[in-house]
């Protein structure tokens, strides 16, 4: 009767330290995947937050904007009225000059 031969190790002092290494490289890719992911996800967000920002300064800067120039018109639209009622004195004070030059002449 012939007794078998002890089956071969499967898990060889050999094995060992190769399957440590690719434990160890997947944790560092999984470590690192998550990191990016994170990271990427936060620029996002602060990309984001400034084109809001952005969007902000310039409805501000046109709402400022259109407010100056509303003054501005009303400043003008007074300076024409003060304009138009010196110029409507001048006149109504040269017609009277003239008549009584007219008056008096005659």
């Amino acid at each position: 009767m012939t007794v078998p031969a002890a089956a071969p190790s499967t898990s060889s002092p050999a094995g060992r330290p190769a399957l440590w290494a690719g434990a160890a490289a997947l944790v560092v890719a999984l470590v690192g995947g998550v990191g990016y992911w994170g990271w990427s996800r936060t620029d996002d967000q602060v990309v984001r937050q400034l084109a809001d920002e952005e969007q902000r300064r310039v409805a501000a800067e046109r709402v400022a904007e259109a407010a100056e120039i509303t003054a501005a018109q009303a400043l003008l639209d007074k300076h024409i009225a003060v304009e138009e009622a010196e110029a409507q004195a001048r006149a109504r004070t040269s017609v009277q000059d003239q008549n009584k030059r007219t008056t008096v002449n005659r």
